[in-house]
């Protein structure tokens, strides 16, 4: 079900976005529906006002869906920097 539901959203993508330019940083997209990506924004309840404007800057916005791989690529970097940190303690 959960694939069926994110293919149906990436072929409506691409047909919305069929004369729009794509940008990508990264040779990867991660398609979220937006409506998922604006449900956890607005949950958020620590530094509600940062991290809307963090993810309205960060996240690329085609439609209905969003590309959060920028933000996914940025925290794996993060993540990788720390534990390489600690493991070297």
């Amino acid at each position: 079900m959960v694939k069926t539901v994110h293919l149906l959203v990436l072929s409506q993508f691409i047909l919305q976005c069929a004369t729009c330019p794509i940008m990508a940083d990264l040779m990867t997209l991660c398609l979220v529906p937006r409506d998922i990506v604006v449900a956890a924004i607005e949950t958020t309840r620590r530094c509600q006002e940062e991290t809307r404007q963090a993810c309205r800057r960060m996240f690329h916005w085609y439609g209905s869906v969003v590309n959060i791989n920028p933000a996914l690529f940025n925290f794996v970097v993060a993540a990788y920097e720390r534990l390489k940190f600690v493991a070297s303690l």
